[in-house]
């Protein structure tokens, strides 16, 4: 199986068919990623993970 190449983007709905959302969630670049497909659209939540997170977390650790 190939992965596609370009970047898809995120935290919006895209239209596309079963086919295509199930090769795009197949990426590994999105194995973390929440993703969904309603109506003949997808989307790929990707979590914010940066310095500002690592903090706070850090704040929480026990």
């Amino acid at each position: 199986m190939s992965f596609l190449q370009t970047q898809l983007p995120t935290d919006t709905w895209v239209a596309a068919s079963w086919e295509e959302y199930i090769q795009a969630i197949a990426s590994p670049a999105y194995e973390k990623a929440k993703c969904h497909y309603h109506n003949r659209q997808y989307q790929i939540e990707m979590s914010p993970v940066g310095a500002n997170t690592q903090m706070i977390m850090g704040l929480f650790s026990y």
